[in-house]
């Protein structure tokens, strides 16, 4: 399942999964009880909001409840609900400057000294399908691997080593220790690293919001 390309997200699915189980065993326990469909729904609501004599009576339907939509939210749900939650926490939402204020512009001496200051003080959140900022290190090019980049990926750690690949045929070979923009691909299923592809070069300066392009390849 493409869905569940990240570690956190296989145990989500594990939770979710153990959390229906019970759930299920809770709802045939209630069925057992309930004398009418309306009935049924009562007690299953009582006993997932922790009400004292349903959740005595049932208890596998309230924690079977939360459990699955734990798990539910950790999973499917988490990069488009979760995720976007959490990033809001933590960024909060923008801030819309007055007309007459001028747009922020940001002008840095080379890659190394943009990349540096994206790992510091801006989003380096990897999300699959958007594009990241990051500095070509070196790229190779043969017939048996094919071209690809060593490049450095913004981190709040700092700058991390990954490889890419590119999106195009036609290979740059005049990028190394350039800012470029990287397509961030599905994750590796057995390390949860996202996979990157090169697309094209950036100036090192930030204005209206999004950095410069150069040139697409």
């Amino acid at each position: 399942m493409k869905e569940l390309n990240t570690p956190l997200k296989r145990v989500g699915f594990l939770v979710f999964i153990t959390g229906l189980l019970i759930l299920i065993v809770g709802m045939y326990q209630i069925s057992e009880d309930a004398y009418s469909l309306s009935s049924f729904f009562e007690k299953w609501i009582e006993s997932a909001f922790f009400e004292r004599h349903s959740f005595r009576d049932y208890p596998a339907a309230g924690y079977g409840t939360w459990i699955t939509l734990v798990g539910l939210f950790s999973s499917f749900l988490y990069d488009k609900i979760t995720y976007r939650l959490i990033r809001w926490i933590k960024s909060g939402s923008k801030v819309e400057l007055p007309a007459s204020t001028p747009p922020v512009q940001l002008h840095f001496k080379d890659g190394a000294a943009a990349l540096a200051y994206i790992c510091e003080y801006m989003d380096v959140s990897l999300v699959e399908n958007e594009l990241t900022p990051c500095l070509v290190v070196a790229t190779s090019q043969s017939k048996e691997t094919g071209a690809f980049a060593v490049i450095n990926i913004p981190s709040a750690d700092g700058p991390k080593k990954s490889i890419a690949g590119f999106l195009s045929d036609s290979v740059p070979t005049d990028v190394a220790g350039k800012l470029c923009a990287a397509m961030i691909g599905p994750s590796i299923e057995n390390s949860g690293t996202p996979t990157f592809f090169l697309c094209a070069e950036l100036e090192p300066s930030w204005s209206n919001g999004a950095w410069k392009v150069r040139r697409r390849f």
